[in-house]
């Protein structure tokens, strides 16, 4: 197949390619140095691999090695897995990392080989966002891996809420889906806002499936050849490429057919050229949203310093790697919109100073708000001591739950739903003692058998759990013993019963522009906030619950004076 020139330099070029590196005792010989130099023909802005095996990670020269004069690999955390076996890689001089993240899957899954590599970039030239999910889903063709895969697809949802809701970027989703384009879990997909790129695409090269046999072993000179063409039509294509509806435009659908591609792998590269479209940039109002909803808006990381210094061009601002853009500013914004929309409920999870300071300026903004209310606090607020946040913000005549006046547990209602929130202080050491100038998250046994009675005993089926340090978190934020007992004792709740769901939201972790979800188990999920200071341009969550006890998250855009971009 030869190469399509691009329509124009805004056209972007996505590329998915399985490089067979779960191979056995198969050696890899000349196989990666075919597929880099396809790669390098054919130079797509993204490129996503699958079953990169640690074994193709220590070939002498690897194909990170061969690539790595032109692309970068997207870094994420992929703990406490030793193999990222499906890794993005960018054009490095094009493009810049916003947000990534890692999921591997659920449930069947050999090698922990299947997984999700997403990543937020950004356009160097033009500042415009995008986001890909580069995955491998499971492969056995029996009743079990056919669930396997629906597990896949109903996880991968959940990964691209967590990208969808700001500002609408457009969100690719492409790899190994080892499924046929009419099969139930690429229906879910479908079902959730996307599109098939080829069905799409104003140009097809080609009606191939993409998935052959393997190249032929040659022994007397030692390299892989013959390797044979597809034979199937794309009705039987396992690798896909789906992009958000309505956020593209598709020009060219190929499948990379040359010899070299044949001789490398089992998987022709596939990939498509396409631009996107402008698409809205806030999210819908409250009152456009299902009315019958619960609506919780959400704030974290506010990091004040005061009214003054926190300001982009006063005296006295703080720059260089912390943020604090017009904190005052953004946290008016906030108050207005809340007033303005009305939720049933408004929660601060810390870090509301960023030093010793007296609260009143905080107080006098978090007082206008109408709706009920409430607050935990983070490690930057504990400078200003314990008893004197306990005194500063009213709560002395609180009752101490676990150590702490701001461990609370309430129930929320709206129509027939009935949501728990637990509120959790996160900054208290196994001593029963406030942890002063740590950033280390921390939970005692007293709070953790708190947690698990509220849990076990409380009526509602759906669990809200607010915190400053998020126990999914990066493990070097929160006291990893801690997280192995709390995670146990989920775990215990949720045997005992079954009808559990938890959502898990936290700060600290300064996460812009995008909130992270993550999907520990079916019944337990991980929001990571976007702080409010970061970047001039910073966001609030709405997380709203339908009648039914599913959530979705949105955001309310909070922008400092004079900041258009």
């Amino acid at each position: 197949m030869s190469l399509i020139e691009r329509t124009n330099h805004e056209t972007l070029r996505i590329m998915t390619s399985n490089v067979w590196g779960n191979c056995g005792d198969q050696p890899i010989a000349n196989r990666d140095d075919k597929l880099a130099d396809v790669f390098l023909r054919y130079r797509p802005d993204i490129l996503g691999l699958q079953e990169v095996s640690a074994k193709v990670r220590r070939e002498q020269v690897s194909i990170f090695d061969l690539l790595d004069s032109q692309y970068a690999e997207v870094a994420v955390d992929i703990e406490p897995r030793s193999n990222n076996y499906t890794p993005l890689l960018y054009l490095k001089e094009k493009f810049t990392v916003l947000r990534c993240g890692f999921h591997c899957y659920s449930g069947l899954n050999d090698s922990n080989s299947k997984s999700v590599t997403w990543a937020v970039f950004a356009c160097k030239s033009s500042g415009n966002r995008f986001a890909v999910c580069n995955t491998h889903f499971y492969w056995k063709d029996d009743d079990a891996g056919k669930e396997a895969r629906i597990s896949n697809s109903k996880e991968l949802v959940d990964v691209v809420a967590a990208i969808m809701p700001i500002r609408q970027i457009p969100v690719l989703c492409m790899g190994d889906f080892n499924c046929r384009a009419s099969s139930d879990p690429i229906r879910i997909l479908l079902d959730n806002g996307f599109a098939d790129a080829r069905s799409a695409a104003t140009v097809r090269t080609s009606d191939s499936n993409a998935h052959h046999p393997y190249p032929e072993w040659d022994e007397a000179l030692q390299i892989f050849a013959n390797g044979p063409a597809p034979t199937g039509e794309y009705a039987q294509a396992i690798d896909h490429i789906f992009y958000a509806v309505g956020t593209a435009s598709i020009f060219v659908y190929e499948t990379i057919d040359c010899q070299d591609a044949l001789d490398a792998s089992d998987h022709c590269p596939v990939y498509v050229d396409l631009s996107f479209r402008e698409v809205a940039a806030t999210s819908p109002p409250i009152a456009s949203l299902a009315p019958e909803a619960l609506h919780i808006c959400w704030m974290t990381d506010l990091h004040l310093v005061d009214a003054v210094a926190g300001q982009p061009q006063a005296e006295g601002a703080i720059r260089g790697n912390r943020h604090y853009y017009a904190a005052m500013q953004k946290l008016r914004q906030a108050v207005d919109t809340i007033n303005k929309e009305q939720p049933d409920f408004v929660i601060c999870t810390g870090d509301i100073t960023d030093r010793v300071q007296p609260l009143a300026s905080f107080q006098e903004e978090w007082e206008r708000i109408v709706a009920p209310k409430d607050l935990v606090i983070g490690n930057h607020d504990l400078d200003n001591g314990y008893r004197s946040l306990v005194e500063q913000l009213g709560y002395a005549t609180r009752p101490v739950v676990a150590g702490s006046v701001f461990n609370r547990s309430l129930s929320l209602r709206k129509g027939a739903l009935r949501v728990r929130l637990l509120l959790l202080d996160t900054n208290i050491g196994e001593d029963g003692a406030h942890r002063v100038g740590t950033s280390e998250g921390a939970l005692q046994e007293e709070a953790i058998a708190w947690l698990e009675q509220e849990m076990r005993t409380c009526p509602e089926a759906l669990v809200l759990l607010f915190s400053h340090h998020g126990m999914a978190g990066p493990t070097k934020y929160f006291h990893q013993p801690d997280v192995t007992r709390y995670y146990a004792m989920v775990d215990r709740v949720a045997e005992a019963k079954p009808e559990l769901r938890l959502l898990h939201c936290a700060g600290h972790h300064h996460v812009h522009p995008l909130a992270e979800i993550l999907v520990r188990t079916p019944y337990d999920s991980f929001i990571n906030g976007v702080a409010m200071i970061s970047e001039s341009s910073s966001f609030m969550h709405v997380l709203s619950i339908a009648q039914d006890g599913t959530w979705t998250l949105s955001y309310r855009e909070l922008r400092t004076e004079g900041d258009d971009g």
